[in-house]
């Protein structure tokens, strides 16, 4: 979700982008179809009713689940929900011309899609510039072989991708130091001078009032993302399990999301004792009132770029609890806006937050918003794509 947000949020501020002398248009394969991003066929039949609806979703969650362990199903899933949309998207473009006529700037955030578009668009025959994101840790397939383990055998030719994406690029935007550091090493001399680091943004929460959801006599700690194994879940629940009896009675710990691991997690909070104390609210369009009464964020992922939930969380001043993975140590601060988990010292993050004085957690609070105002909002962003733009070209112009 995480590209998709980013996009959502450059569309709303186009004018942003003009002030900066930067004419941006937004390409998805959505805006070639007329009805709310869904095409006429697909439209049709979601109006014949809800069982044909509802068988459709049954043989969907089917193929979800028979991906984890099948070579088949894995590259169905892939290719209908990421490779084809991305050649589709790339012929589209193609047909245009603009990237071929004239002195344009391409920013692509998906892989797929930045691999055909540059290979219908060579140097040699257009005239535009390519710069690609990568959403990650640096690791480009990480999230995509831990989704889809039995791809592993097409690595090989997954790295081949990457490296004619590298190779076209004229520059590449990496969302943290860390996931910079890390390509670095891999790829060596074929991303120098090429790499470019750029923190996600996002805009301020529209004010609102919040609806009362959760009990104030405890202390509530969110955690806002896809259940899954690579969110880590599991962990929060662990960590819950481990708190001494009385201070665990205090807390309620509320996940927003749905995912293929809902039943394995409600189970192991069964198990751990901890179901008293964990909620499960499932996936929700509007996270604002769930994060803005919570008392803190927790976020144990085993992977991620730069995650925009704990962004938000810090948009509204909560203190963070997570593990230092991709670009999330240069988001939270240990002691300062949060704390870190670290597993292999015995590092508790969460028994930390629970130990903090009123006087402390006020501090982290106000850190927290802060470290949110001087280095992750929208304009922030926006401001530093649109230098890099001109870097690209070598000039203060339009493009």
């Amino acid at each position: 979700m995480g590209p998709s947000n980013i996009i959502r949020n450059a569309s709303n501020r186009i004018y942003k982008y003009r002030e900066n002398n930067v004419d941006l248009k937004i390409i998805t394969l959505d805006s070639y179809y007329k009805v709310n991003h869904v095409r006429e066929s697909e439209l049709s039949s979601l109006r014949k009713g809800s069982n044909s609806h509802g068988f459709m979703r049954k043989i969907i969650s089917f193929i979800a689940y028979k991906s984890k362990s099948s070579l088949f199903f894995s590259l169905i899933t892939v290719l209908k929900k990421m490779i084809f949309p991305a050649f589709k998207l790339a012929i589209k473009v193609r047909q245009g011309r603009e990237l071929l006529k004239f002195d344009n700037i391409a920013v692509v955030h998906d892989c797929f899609t930045a691999y055909f578009l540059m290979k219908f668009h060579r140097k040699e025959f257009s005239k535009s510039k390519f710069i690609f994101i990568y959403h990650n840790d640096g690791n480009l397939w990480s999230m995509l072989l831990e989704s889809y383990p039995k791809l592993s055998i097409f690595k090989k030719y997954l790295d081949s991708i990457e490296n004619s994406i590298i190779a076209r690029c004229d520059s590449i935007i990496m969302l943290s130091n860390a996931a910079k550091s890390r390509l670095e090493t891999t790829k060596g001399a074929a991303v120098k001078n090429k790499l470019k680091v750029i923190y996600n943004g996002i805009p301020e929460f529209n004010e609102k009032t919040p609806t009362a959801i959760y009990n104030d006599n405890f202390v509530n700690i969110v955690c806002v993302g896809t259940l899954c194994r690579r969110k880590g879940q599991d962990r929060c629940l662990d960590l819950l399990s481990l708190l001494p009896s009385e201070m665990r009675v205090k807390v309620r710990l509320h996940f927003i999301g749905d995912g293929s691991l809902r039943e394995d997690l409600n189970a192991q909070s069964l198990e751990l004792g901890t179901n008293e104390q964990v909620f499960f609210h499932g996936a929700k369009d509007d996270v604002y009132p769930y994060i803005a009464e919570a008392d803190a964020y927790i976020l144990l992922s085993r992977n991620e770029g730069l995650p925009l939930s704990i962004i938000e969380a810090m948009s509204l001043g909560l203190p963070i609890l997570a593990t230092k993975v991709g670009g999330v140590g240069e988001l939270v601060i240990d002691g300062f806006n949060g704390f870190i988990h670290d597993e292999d010292s015995g590092s508790d993050c969460l028994q930390r937050f629970l130990s903090l004085s009123e006087n402390k957690l006020s501090k982290m609070k106000l850190n927290s918003r802060t470290y949110y105002e001087a280095n992750f909002t929208v304009n922030k962003m926006i401001e530093n794509e649109c230098k890099l733009f001109k870097e690209v070209f070598g000039y203060d112009g339009r493009s």
